[in-house]
């Protein structure tokens, strides 16, 4: 970046809500683990990012 860039209120509020929804989504998607095993067969421990 340069030195004259600067954040305005408007894409500091925007970064804020994209952050946000970005932690909403990890959140709500390790409620639906036991569902995607379901699906796939599989139990929920080899679904979700521990197991790797």
């Amino acid at each position: 970046m340069s030195p004259n860039t600067h954040f305005t209120p408007l894409i500091l509020a925007g970064i804020a809500l994209l952050c946000g929804l970005s932690v909403a989504n990890v959140y709500v998607n390790q409620a639906l683990l036991p569902v995607f095993a379901g699906a796939l067969h599989a139990d929920a421990g080899q679904t979700s990012w521990t197991s790797l």
